[in-house]
């Protein structure tokens, strides 16, 4: 005659993501199977499976995990300065392009005082859209007509964005950097009529992304006047001819 050894096996189903709201009570499913053992002694074999469900609740004191709190999300925001700008001859086109590093809405920052070669990102900060984009829309709205008028074929103006970060010197010491580089192109190829570069270094108000937000706004400002400026006088030398060669 068999002796039964009774064997508690617990399974348990994968639970799996859910929201803290709609997150259940779940359950173990277990089984309780019997082993009887031959009367040889040499042999067990499996006489019962029976199966019941046991309660499984959270440990006292423990909650849900929540989800990760969100971060904040910049722009430039009202932009105080000069109406826009109308230009002498027509640009047909402005666009900006950003390195590869800066192809995203990561805020960047540098710590020259500890790791001068490292690029880093803010984890609760992000930029509202890439900064080439918001650069080239500050860059529009301050060129009054930038597309050209009937008939006019216009240049196109491309920027490429090199550096927009937040550089610290100390803990408490940062600034906001802008890097770029600006060409006047041909309207019907790639030639280049001129190009020049700018850049701005602009002291952040305080020590953390929000300072560098207000800095890196105020240094497209600079770097927008600068530019304008840069285009306007390209029409007052003969050696660019910037009229004839836009279409104006």
């Amino acid at each position: 005659m068999g002796i039964s050894y009774p064997i508690l096996l617990r399974l348990s189903r994968k639970r799996p993501r859910l929201s803290a709201a709609s997150a259940p009570e779940w359950s173990l499913l277990s089984y309780k199977v019997y082993f009887s053992r031959a009367s040889s002694g040499d042999r067990l074999g499996i006489t019962t499976l029976a199966p019941w469900r046991m309660p499984c609740s959270r440990p006292p004191g423990s909650s849900v995990p929540k989800a990760a709190p969100g971060y904040a999300v910049h722009d430039f925001g009202p932009i105080d300065g000069p109406p826009p700008r109308v230009l002498v001859f027509p640009i047909r086109s402005t666009e900006v392009v950003p390195a590869p590093w800066l192809a995203s809405t990561a805020m960047h920052y540098r710590l020259l005082y500890a790791q001068p070669t490292r690029r880093q990102v803010f984890v609760e900060n992000r930029w509202a859209a890439h900064p080439g984009q918001l650069l080239e829309l500050a860059l529009k709205r301050s060129m009054k007509g930038d597309l050209p008028p009937a008939g006019a074929i216009g240049c196109r103006l491309r920027v490429d964005l090199d550096e927009f970060a937040q550089v610290f010197e100390s803990e408490g010491v940062s600034r906001g950097v802008i890097e770029l580089r600006a060409a006047l192109l041909a309207p019907r190829s790639d030639q280049s009529i001129a190009m020049r570069s700018f850049s701005a270094s602009v002291p952040a108000p305080s020590a953390n992304a929000v300072g560098g937000v207000l800095a890196l706004r105020d240094g497209v400002a600079r770097v927008n006047h600068e530019l304008l400026d840069w285009l306007e006088s390209l029409d007052t030398d003969p050696a660019h001819r910037v009229r004839a060669r836009c279409g104006a």
